[in-house]
């Protein structure tokens, strides 16, 4: 649930509530306020979160082109490619971010890293603003394996200590 502060004759929602405790300020991750004898929550951090990802496919045919790959899209869902040309739910509820209310996906970014088969799509070891749908895909054209195995990370801009990461299994295998 965002918080929201009026500056002059505007409502600005806040992305983080922090505290100062000593010299240092700490993130909050809810607020809540005492109505009565009630205490209403009036503002929960926006919760990341991440399961392992898995995409595979296997195809008895060794001249098949098999193409596989996982994308975060700016709506926070997460979604795999089999070879069926179309882009599906990784699972049912898979999203990486519970609401998206009063900010955007490019306050966000994503990191993948690993090692095998290097996926096409945005570099490996870097950071990229989730402003756009990022997607890394693998194609096997031939007879074989192509397996890439890593980390995918997701963080906040402003509040980096609020990350999440999941294993990650990208696999297309033909005629093997």
């Amino acid at each position: 649930m965002p918080i929201e502060t009026k500056i002059g004759s505007a409502w600005k929602t806040l992305d983080t509530v922090e505290v100062k405790i000593g010299s240092a300020w700490k993130s909050v991750d809810t607020v809540e306020v005492k109505i009565g004898s009630v205490w209403k929550e009036v503002f929960t951090r926006r919760a990341l979160a991440l399961t392992a990802l898995d995409s595979s496919f296997y195809d008895p045919t060794p001249a098949y082109s098999s193409t596989v790959g996982i994308r975060l899209l700016t709506t926070g869902d997460v979604e795999e490619y089999l070879s069926s040309s179309t882009w599906t739910a990784q699972n049912s509820g898979t999203e990486w971010i519970n609401d998206l209310t009063g900010v955007s996906a490019s306050d966000y970014e994503c990191y993948l890293s690993g090692t095998g088969t290097t996926p096409s799509g945005p570099a490996l070891n870097t950071w990229h603003t989730i402003s756009a749908t990022q997607q890394w895909t693998i194609t096997r054209t031939t007879a074989g394996t192509s397996y890439f195995s890593g980390t995918l990370q997701i963080r906040e801009i402003a509040d980096t200590a609020n990350t999440v990461s999941a294993g990650v299994t990208i696999h297309a295998s033909n005629g093997v």
